[in-house]
């Protein structure tokens, strides 16, 4: 399995970052969690991204898989929209 990370499908952003829920403050005992826990991928907000993830998975593996995840139509939505003047 590759470690590239396809852009972000909500706003094209690339720069991404794989967090997990500790390193996100969203672990259920932050305070006292010793454990990096889930992770996902993360389109950085920082660097002009809108925030979206992949949501928490418990590999590094299995949340790029989910990220470079997509729909079988996305591509003919992007063509169909160029198409009608839309963006």
């Amino acid at each position: 399995m590759t470690d590239k990370l396809k852009p972000c499908p909500f706003c094209g952003g690339e720069e991404l970052s794989i967090e997990s829920c500790k390193s996100l403050e969203e672990c259920e005992e932050f305070e006292g969690c010793n454990d990096d826990g889930y992770v996902a991928v993360v389109c950085d907000m920082t660097a002009g991204g809108c925030g979206s993830s992949s949501g928490y998975y418990k590999t590094k593996q299995e949340a790029i898989a989910a990220w470079n995840r997509r729909n079988k139509n996305e591509q003919g939505r992007k063509k169909k929209r160029r198409s009608s003047g839309r963006d």
